[in-house]
């Protein structure tokens, strides 16, 4: 669906917002590819429940599926030590966070 310049304008104006010249055309375009979307959605049967299932199931199928990495704590330890900017004694140095005065 095809919206006009015109129409952009004017809401941008109901909803007043200020809005360039330039960026009219850019939000013609944008809002045109929304209502299309929009259209699609419209397309779908929700009336079948047998349609919702087997769309469901279809998603459920086409996620990826999350790799975890294990590591265990003295790999980790070693992994951090080796990316850490300086070492003292195993740990890491890290820029003091508290004055020496105030504890």
């Amino acid at each position: 669906m095809n919206i006009s310049e015109k129409e952009v304008r004017h809401i941008a104006q109901l909803a007043r917002i200020g809005m360039r010249d330039e960026d009219v055309s850019f939000y013609t375009k944008e809002m045109s590819s929304i209502l299309d979307y929009m259209e699609t959605l419209q397309e779908v049967d929700l009336e079948s429940e047998d349609s919702t299932e087997d769309d469901l199931h279809q998603t459920a199928m086409s996620v990826r599926q999350d790799t975890s990495l294990l590591f265990s704590a003295q790999s980790f330890s070693t992994v951090l030590r080796s990316m850490a900017r300086a070492t003292k004694g195993g740990f890491i140095k890290i820029k003091a966070v508290l004055d020496k005065d105030n504890g």
